[in-house]
């Protein structure tokens, strides 16, 4: 039997209608730009993620809070909404990842996407610390951490979705 066409969520921006394209979002959020996809070549400096942030936050950071408490969008961090954390102790060469985003300085910040806590404050923490996430939040961020994936024993389960998921 046939399926029905997808209806795609779009907003309006200015006159003219927008879809969020799932490779951008998942960029904007998770902060690792999918290689040969729009946001690669897009999104290299602050002024970029600030653009893309400001058109779709208003999608995203609703959806985020609520499905991964704790956590913000990487859009944030690159934006320069919230400063960076800083490394306890030099990274390690390999094994990593880190996106580099140029400033209006022309200097380059450094975010760390994956580094445990030996090296860098857990995410939830250091936002707890800066009065981001308030003392709610971070019990259900210790929640929603304590549930078991079964794809991968020491990651949380993410229930964030894409907007094209959504719709389909």
């Amino acid at each position: 039997m046939p399926r029905t066409l997808a209806r795609i969520r779009r907003r309006f921006v200015g006159d003219v209608a927008a879809s969020l394209d799932p490779h951008l979002e998942e960029t904007l959020v998770f902060g690792c730009p999918v290689v040969l996809g729009p946001s690669f070549s897009t999104l290299r400096f602050q002024s970029d993620w600030q653009r893309e942030w400001d058109r779709w936050r208003d999608t995203i950071l609703p959806k985020a809070l609520r499905h991964r408490p704790g956590f913000r969008p990487f859009a944030m961090y690159a934006a320069g909404e919230i400063a960076p954390r800083k490394l306890r102790k030099p990274a390690p060469r390999f094994g990593y990842t880190c996106v580099e985003v140029l400033n209006r300085g022309g200097s380059t910040v450094r975010h760390w996407l994956d580094l445990p806590g030996e090296y860098m404050e857990p995410e939830a923490v250091y936002l707890h610390r800066l009065g981001v996430v308030d003392d709610d939040e971070l019990e259900r961020h210790r929640a929603w951490v304590g549930e078991r994936n079964p794809d991968c024993q020491t990651c949380p389960v993410d229930h964030y979705l894409l907007e094209a998921a959504l719709h389909a």
